[in-house]
């Protein structure tokens, strides 16, 4: 993450990015690690970092989320397995539903030239 950042500043970009990224990575393994773990929390981070090479900004990373989650509930929900309070009859790895999101994200929300 630290090279990722003094690169980012070594090309003269905005310094908005590298707060961006701090701040979205903070919020990562210090509040959403206990959420669902530290690889997904990787995941999300890795994500941020090639969205902010692209001009993705904290929200574009923050709708990345909302929109794994969102993908993650109607699938699991359509497959039986959320119980009656929303929670996951089965633990189901989360890393297919943060790419499919992510690729929405890319193709959706980043103006790629």
């Amino acid at each position: 993450m630290a090279g990722v950042l003094l690169l980012l500043l070594r090309q003269g970009r905005d310094l908005q990015v590298v707060w961006d990224l701090l701040i979205f990575a903070a919020l990562q393994y210090l509040l959403f690690s206990r959420m669902y773990g530290m690889a997904d929390c990787h995941a999300f981070v890795t994500s941020a970092i090639l969205l902010s090479a692209y001009g993705g900004t904290i929200l574009i990373y923050l709708i990345h989320m909302l929109l794994t989650i969102v993908f993650l509930g109607v699938v699991q929900f359509f497959c039986g397995n959320v119980n009656r309070h929303g929670n996951l009859h089965r633990p189901v790895a989360m890393l297919p539903y943060i790419l499919a999101a992510f690729l929405a994200v890319w193709f959706f929300l980043i103006d790629i030239k």
